[in-house]
């Protein structure tokens, strides 16, 4: 059986012959992962940070464009004007809803409600019993509640701050965090039922990495945790909650760096 997560030598050689004639092109993938490193804070050094005044200036002026219908929904700051769902995680979001009743959502680093806008046609007309509430930086609060908020969608500096949740979201969000343990023993504590981990980069192997951003979305720098993935899996069955199901959203969530594939990997866990 194949290694899912290592290349052997000639595949290698055909990862470096694309990304060479890409580059004779002049093509870059929106987004890249370098070399491996050793801890987070070497990562964290080489990296400018989501908290860069230019990028929130630019997802500000994008969801701008959304909330006034000139655009389906944004992500980190490009604009989309196509509908394009997001049909797995609006699949497990339904299953949620049925066990429960409700769907009461926290997303942990959402941005300005990316995921909620390039959704929430789906799922408005069809749940009565939605909230969708983002944690994320001040700034990004700040500005969310007072410009974007409504009966459905909230902000807040920290999940205490939410009372009623059966649903956690990590959107591509866990492994830009160095105290990740901390945050996810914090929910667990709180024992919400479900918790998603969307796009969140796994390998055979545990390291760390700076994932590269270009345009059209904006040029930056981040550092990221490449998680061993068997060991983040026994990490949440620790923490009290078991797998229940996983997806790769499509093959963009798929990057080579060196002899190693990344899948930026979807889990659902539930608490056991």
């Amino acid at each position: 059986m194949k290694d899912e997560y290592n290349l052997n030598k000639k595949e290698i050689v055909k990862q470096n012959l694309s990304r060479f004639f890409a580059f004779l092109k002049n093509e870059k993938k929106a987004v890249s992962f370098q070399k491996k490193l050793s801890c987070f804070s070497e990562a964290r050094q080489m990296c400018d940070g989501y908290e860069a005044e230019t990028i929130f200036d630019k997802v500000k002026n994008a969801v701008l464009e959304v909330k006034a219908g000139n655009a389906y929904y944004e992500r980190d700051g490009c604009l989309f004007y196509e509908k394009d769902y997001y049909l797995q995680l609006i699949a497990v979001l339904f299953t949620i809803f049925f066990d429960q009743e409700k769907l009461n959502i926290i997303d942990f680093g959402g941005s300005l409600g990316s995921m909620y806008y390039q959704n929430k046609d789906m799922l408005i007309p069809f749940i009565n019993n939605l909230t969708w509430n983002i944690v994320e930086q001040r700034h990004f609060v700040e500005w969310g509640g007072a410009n974007l908020e409504d009966d459905i969608l909230k902000f807040y500096y920290s999940v205490d701050e939410i009372e009623d949740c059966n649903c956690v979201i990590f959107g591509s969000s866990l492994q830009y965090l160095e105290d990740y343990e901390e945050y996810l023993e914090k929910i667990s504590q709180r024992r919400y039922k479900y918790i998603i981990l969307d796009r969140t980069a796994v390998c055979d192997e545990e390291w760390f990495s700076i994932e590269v951003v270009h345009e059209p979305i904006y040029e930056a720098k981040y550092p990221v945790h490449v998680f061993r993935e068997d060991e983040l899996i026994l990490l949440f069955k620790g923490l009290g909650y078991g797998l229940n199901l996983q997806w790769v959203k499509d093959f963009s969530e798929i990057f080579v760096v060196g002899d190693k594939v990344v899948r930026q990997k979807s889990f659902l866990f539930v608490l056991e």
